[in-house]
């Protein structure tokens, strides 16, 4: 039985190993010439993007947006984890418990994050809507 526990805790890592070898080149495959950004920008109506006039307010929610989506990764890679914790527990009840515990505040935390990011959306876009007219 221990070297099952001890044959999936290799493989799970070897995953996640795997997993983070494949995630810069999944994220470079849209970084490379920033081809597209100025169109992007001027959608998002920043006509200054390439270091002229953006709006402020459209720069200051930009930056909160970013630090929320990257605050949801952090909670999503703590369920990860809280999932591994727990499946590797072999019946040790303090680690499920801690498993749990981490799970249910990670939880309880996308919930914020994401109801703030749809707040300070819903905020910035009604703010960038009256300063535009």
């Amino acid at each position: 039985m221990r070297t099952l526990t001890n044959k999936i805790r290799q493989a799970t890592i070897g995953l996640l190993a795997a997993a983070a070898c494949c995630l810069p080149t999944a994220v470079s495959a849209v970084l490379p010439g920033r081809e597209g950004a100025a169109t992007t920008a001027g959608q998002a109506g920043l006509s200054g993007a390439e270091g002229g006039d953006a709006n402020l307010y459209a720069v200051v929610g930009g930056i909160i947006n970013t630090v929320l989506g990257l605050v949801g990764v952090v909670l999503l890679l703590l369920v990860i984890y809280a999932g591994f914790l727990w499946m590797t527990a072999g019946g040790n009840s303090e680690q499920v418990s801690k498993a749990k515990t981490i799970l249910v505040r990670s939880v309880i935390g996308a919930i914020v994050v994401f109801s703030a990011m749809s707040i300070s959306i819903f905020i910035f876009d009604r703010i960038l809507q009256a300063t535009a007219s």
